[in-house]
């Protein structure tokens, strides 16, 4: 089995391996999306896709602070969750969106860009960004699923009363219990 530290590790970096691996696998076998005759359609659809995406994780954050207090599940994940990885997750992927709107509507003003190596660099990001996006989208989605498909009769919600019972009585006295 592996360790609970390899497992933070790869789920943290697999969107960047992944990506780079696929963008290197393309590139190799010379495929080059910027040279489509369709790649302003290609553009457009990449777009919209973030942005819808993008959209729909600022608009469930809300909803998930919202219940924060009220669902036991919720303040569970959010007194568990130490390194706050829901959070970073949901982070990255906003930020990963926005870097691939830019790079790929840069794509639309590729016919002035004169030096050769710039748009090498152009065609590698468009690539490694888009499919960064796609897995660390995957990556909060299944983020967010866990949390909302969590088992209530498996978690073990200890008492947060640590306090003994003279200090117990003596905070009842001052309240006027």
């Amino acid at each position: 089995m592996v360790s609970e530290g390899l497992q933070y590790i790869w789920e943290r970096i697999y969107p960047h391996i992944i990506a780079l691996g696929v963008t290197i696998g393309l590139t190799c076998f010379a495929f080059n999306p910027i040279k489509s005759v369709n790649i302003d359609s290609l553009v457009e659809g990449i777009v919209t896709l973030d942005s819808i995406i993008v959209g729909f994780i600022g608009a469930i954050i809300p909803v998930i602070l919202s219940i924060k207090n009220e669902s036991k599940l919720v303040r569970y994940v959010f007194t568990r969750d130490k390194e706050g990885l829901l959070k970073k997750y949901i982070s990255e992927t906003i930020g990963y969106g926005l870097i691939d709107v830019c790079v790929s509507l840069s794509v639309y003003v590729r016919d002035v860009i004169v030096n050769k190596h710039v748009l090498v660099v152009l065609r590698w990001l468009f690539l490694y960004m888009f499919i960064l996006f796609v897995l660390s989208t995957y990556r909060s989605m299944a983020c967010m699923l866990r949390l909302i498909f969590a088992d209530d009769q498996k978690m073990e919600i200890k008492s947060i009363s640590t306090l003994g019972k003279q200090e117990k009585e003596k905070l009842w006295e001052q309240k006027g219990r």
